[in-house]
């Protein structure tokens, strides 16, 4: 097509005027830097107290005494994430926890061997709903097959 076949073509919009951002606030660290250390484990929930331990975590998630109590233990512990999943499979459930923080080592020492009123409620809880001691049982045999970022 050509001009004479009566084709023109489409003239090119306007340029843009540049949009004020405001300042440019450079990032101080990288991706990589701001990773913490992470473990995953999990645990089985003993039949039949699959809402008792869905109704405690909620507990500790919603502001209030409760809420306090556990945001400063964890905190005391030395953690800055923690997470619980519940799955549902056939050989039961199964409580899915992500821990985070500097060093979980220590963090999951403190939660075991830790005298606060929280922490010995809390072992107290996940003997009563996982059949698992933290006091005496081994930690969790966890092993990192692969922790790939995109």
């Amino acid at each position: 097509m050509t001009a004479s076949d009566g084709y023109a073509p489409a003239a090119a919009p306007p340029p843009r005027a540049p949009v004020d951002a405001g300042p440019t606030v450079p990032i101080a660290a990288t991706r990589e830097d701001m990773q913490v250390p992470t473990f995953a484990f999990v645990m089985p929930v003993v039949p039949g107290k699959e809402e008792t331990d869905a109704e405690m975590l909620r507990r500790m998630g919603t502001p209030g005494p409760e809420h306090d109590a556990y945001v400063a233990a964890r905190r005391a512990q030395g953690l800055t994430r923690e997470a619980v999943w519940h799955q549902k499979t056939p050989m039961g459930t199964f409580a899915i926890v992500l821990l985070e923080g500097d060093d979980i080592a220590a963090s999951f020492g403190r939660i075991v061997s830790s005298d606060e009123p929280f922490a010995v409620q809390f072992r107290e809880f996940v003997k009563d709903v996982h059949n698992v001691d933290l006091a005496t049982d081994p930690p969790p045999d966890v092993e990192l097959l692969t922790d790939t970022r995109f």
